[in-house]
């Protein structure tokens, strides 16, 4: 993960940021767990089974959970990456995820409707700029199938209008 923090050029902004909560939620468990810190080499099946258990049944100050199955997957999918670079690197022989599967669970995703993004669209949210904006990009976002990321990236200068083009 440090190795991600130094070549944070090569990058997205996202997948960096995604590894240091990585990092952080693994530090969590370690220190759930009474260990300041493990050596890559003594990283273990148990411990990869603990920890996909303390990231499934972490709860916020309602008792709701923090995490979905899918979500603490991706965690555990970055583990096995520096793993498997660490495995590359000869700093480590054996992958503690040799035999271990992480099973994803399909979910269901719920379009808006039309009217529920009217109401987005004329709700005037106090009439606070930043809010507006936000709610202006996941609507172009809704309407374009862009991620919401990379409408945030978008530029004006990326936007090419094609005046051949009768719409």
């Amino acid at each position: 993960i440090s190795e991600i923090d130094a070549r944070k050029n090569d990058y997205s902004k996202s997948v960096v940021n995604h590894y240091r909560q990585c990092k952080t939620r693994l530090g969590e468990y370690l220190h759930n767990i009474n260990r300041g810190d493990l050596r890559l080499g003594e990283f273990s099946r148990k411990h990869i089974m603990e920890y996909e258990q303390y990231l499934i049944t972490l709860v916020d100050e309602h008792n709701q959970p923090v995490l979905n199955r899918n979500t603490t997957n991706r965690y555990l999918a970055k583990l096995k990456m520096v793993i498997n670079n660490a495995i590359k690197r000869e700093l480590i022989h054996k992958s503690p995820f040799i035999g271990f599967e992480i099973h994803d669970v399909k979910s269901t995703r719920v379009a808006l409707t039309m009217q529920e993004l009217e109401a987005i669209r004329n709700h005037p949210l106090a009439n606070n700029i930043s809010l507006c904006k936000v709610r202006d990009i996941f609507l172009f976002s809704c309407f374009t199938g862009l991620r919401f990321s990379d409408a945030m990236a978008l530029r004006h200068e990326d936007i090419i209008c094609d005046q051949t083009r009768s719409w």
